[in-house]
């Protein structure tokens, strides 16, 4: 299922172009990010009912925080290293990176203080990742301004998706579903409007927003469809051992 999105994502100019698309995607947020979320978007379309029950495990918030913070500068450190060069980009790259994490933990803590009157580290790490995943497909192309616009909104999107009445910090699965694949989308197609000297507030042009809207529609759509059906068949090929293995019990 990734092996199209992602020739197609880090091999731009050497590979056929699907579909007539040739999306801006620097960081790989089409492979990396929109293609997870429908993925796990399939599977619980495919299940019906939530794949996470149980006792959810609990992190000392120091262990947490920890983690956070590797996260984080483990993401910077590849948009870095997506520009296969130090070069005077580079300053710019995480100063987009930084700012868009942070308003899109201000975007998710803002909404989920409107709707539930609480957050907690899970809140911070959902609006930090959406940011950071919003970024990721033009974190050179954006300002520090509009890197903020869009981690704040995909930050407070993801959050009106993820948290449901009831359930402040949301089912885990639909929290990932929701930071990969709105964030990402939101990422991609913020381009076609904010990337400077193309998006559509610099140039007046629609082509790069028709571009990147599309590629985020088509990658998916192909990453939801196949992995509907791949988790349909590993479904139907579990059962089939659950009714088998009696048996042979059984025999012996």
């Amino acid at each position: 299922m990734y092996v199209p999105i992602a020739v197609r994502t880090f091999e731009p100019f050497g590979a056929t172009t699907p579909l007539g698309l040739s999306p801006i995607d620097h960081g790989g947020a089409l492979v990396m990010s929109v293609a997870v979320g429908a993925s796990m978007l399939a599977v619980l379309v495919v299940e019906r009912r939530s794949l996470i029950r149980g006792a959810r495990k609990s992190v000392p918030v120091p262990a947490g925080i920890a983690a956070l913070v590797l996260a984080v500068l483990a993401w910077l450190a590849w948009l870095v290293g997506a520009e296969f060069a130090f070069d005077d980009v580079v300053g710019l790259i995480l100063a987009n990176g930084a700012v868009s994490a942070s308003f899109g933990a201000l975007g998710w803590c803002i909404v989920q203080l409107i709707n539930h009157g609480t957050i907690r580290l899970k809140s911070l790490a959902g609006g930090l990742i959406s940011g950071l995943i919003a970024v990721s497909a033009g974190a050179p192309l954006f300002t520090p301004v509009s890197a903020a616009v869009a981690g704040f909104i995909a930050g407070a999107v993801a959050c009106a998706f993820t948290v449901r009445k009831g359930s402040p910090l949301g089912n885990q699965l639909r929290f990932l579903v929701n930071t990969h694949l709105i964030g990402g989308s939101i990422g991609v197609v913020s381009l076609g409007v904010l990337a400077t000297g193309s998006g559509f507030l610099f140039t007046g042009q629609t082509f790069i927003f028709e571009q990147q809207l599309q590629s985020v529609l088509a990658s998916a759509a192909f990453a939801f469809v196949v992995s509907s059906l791949v988790w349909w068949l590993l479904g139907r090929v579990g059962r089939r051992s659950e009714v088998v293995e009696p048996r042979i019990l059984a025999k012996n």
